[in-house]
């Protein structure tokens, strides 16, 4: 069955699922290198949320953007009625994730640089994963300047925020993103925001009822789909990261991620 769900897959796929009790999984092509689009935004997340608790950053600090900061796909600033101005910190780092805002993007590898960014990939000892090029920069992804990853880099980052225990539906559910003393608070803060994702098409779409948190990040560019995340349960916590390119039929492809997902938690892990 699980064969026959990939291969509906009209292109190139790779697949890290693991079930975080049993460590049961299941892996394909986990080690290809695939343009992460959005996928990537995870990892500038990431690097916020250190810094935040680091108390380098404010969470309740303004960020200041002119018009020649905005780039299309951004619909929190679209839905502004300024062209510069102050916006919050955390609506920024909210919409980057939430609705995958790319002008919030921006701003956000502005306020931490590049290789700041980089650094804390590197730390995390995934070796296959980088961030090179801003949102929107087609000019750079022309001449191979894109950003990478692949399938098992973002589920090993995944499982470093679980810290290999079970994360429970309540205990993100009642978390408090603004109590940077909380334990666990970057691992808790990243959930929470990757848990109020908009984007459901691909993996949140195989789980429809409320038995699930869907923790994920989903990312797009022409013939690319992707998403990762952590499926949570009050009793156990579904690693899934699924990554393809040169894809036929884009929207179909996002039916059957979801789909292979569904299976996966339900019938393999």
């Amino acid at each position: 069955m699980i064969n026959e769900l990939i291969s509906k897959i009209k292109g190139d796929i790779g697949i890290y699922a693991e079930n975080i009790l049993s460590k049961k999984k299941i892996t394909l092509n986990e080690k290809k290198i695939f343009p992460s689009a959005s996928v990537i935004k995870i990892f500038i997340l990431y690097n916020l949320f250190q810094n935040i608790f680091n108390k380098k950053i404010d969470i309740n600090s303004k960020l200041f953007f002119e018009e020649k900061n905005l780039i299309p796909d951004s619909p929190y600033f679209e839905t502004l009625e300024i062209k510069s101005g102050e916006v919050s910190l955390y609506n920024v780092l909210h919409s980057m994730i939430t609705v995958s805002d790319n002008t919030s993007t921006n701003l956000l590898i502005e306020l931490l640089g590049f290789d700041n960014i980089n650094n804390s990939i590197k730390e995390l000892d995934l070796k296959n994963t980088k961030l090179q090029r801003k949102m929107y920069d087609f000019e750079s992804r022309e001449k191979g300047i894109d950003n990478f990853t692949t399938p098992e880099d973002i589920a090993l980052f995944l499982k470093k925020l679980t810290n290999n225990r079970i994360i429970t539906k309540k205990e993100i559910e009642i978390f408090d993103i603004f109590n940077i003393a909380t334990k666990n608070y970057i691992s808790y803060a990243i959930l929470k925001i990757l848990s109020e994702q908009k984007d459901l098409e691909k993996i949140p779409s195989g789980f429809t009822n409320n038995n699930y948190l869907i923790a994920v990040k989903a990312g797009e560019l022409p013939n690319i789909r992707n998403d990762a995340g952590i499926i949570i349960t009050d009793d156990n916590n579904y690693l899934i990261s699924i990554f393809t390119e040169n894809v036929e039929d884009e929207i179909y492809t996002d039916k059957i991620i979801g789909e292979i997902s569904s299976f996966l938690v339900h019938n393999y892990l």
